[in-house]
């Protein structure tokens, strides 16, 4: 379960499996100290390469239940759960999403994803290895919108680079943190102050 905590961009993952929250937050810990020292390496060399972002984890709770996010997970039904806080990968502004959904979708399709729009957050999922489906146009689909090959072509995004990125992010996963990267997904969010990254 995941809730965002209204007063503050962080994102808490709750579970009542104890085991498998500690290892996430060990693993994401691990996970941003390796991309930290390889950006740190990058920056010294004088590279303006640039790696994918990864939320930073903030804070581990072995029971919830005992601390101050008592009252957050009381009504989420999972008291007595172990929970990790990470922070938020802010959506894209909802003009700029506005003008993509327009842009990328058919004229009745864009009405539907457009009220969906407005209330949920919006993030693009990376596939660079597949062009869009015949179907993409029609799809209402908001919450974790993939964008294909040619949509990031048609924004004039630096497909080279973006996969040198991942491919980048994926190597440093395998060979400096020794973890398995099937299931990771590249996300395009905002960071503090609005600017696009791939995280």
């Amino acid at each position: 379960v995941y809730v965002t905590d209204s007063s503050a961009p962080v994102v808490f993952k709750a579970s009542t499996d104890d085991l498998s929250i500690r290892r996430q937050y060990d693993i994401q810990g691990l996970v941003s100290c390796a991309f930290l020292e390889v950006t740190r390496d990058l920056d010294c060399f004088g590279s303006n390469f640039s790696l994918p972002r990864i939320p930073r984890c903030y804070e581990h709770f072995d029971d919830t239940s005992a601390s101050s996010l008592n009252q957050l997970f009381e009504t989420q039904s999972i008291a007595h759960s172990s929970a990790y806080s990470m922070e938020y990968i802010r959506p894209l502004s909802k003009r700029y999403t506005k003008s993509l959904l327009r842009q990328h979708l058919t004229p009745k399709t864009f009405e539907r994803a457009w009220e969906v729009a407005k209330t949920e957050s919006v993030l693009f999922k990376v596939y660079l290895g597949d062009p869009k489906p015949l179907h993409d146009m029609d799809s209402d689909t908001v919450r974790d919108r993939p964008a294909y090959l040619d949509h990031l072509s048609v924004e004039g995004a630096n497909v080279d680079h973006l996969a040198a990125s991942m491919g980048a992010a994926l190597a440093i996963l395998h060979w400096i943190c020794g973890i398995d990267a099937r299931g990771v997904h590249f996300l395009l969010g905002a960071d503090k102050s609005g600017r696009l990254h791939t995280w």
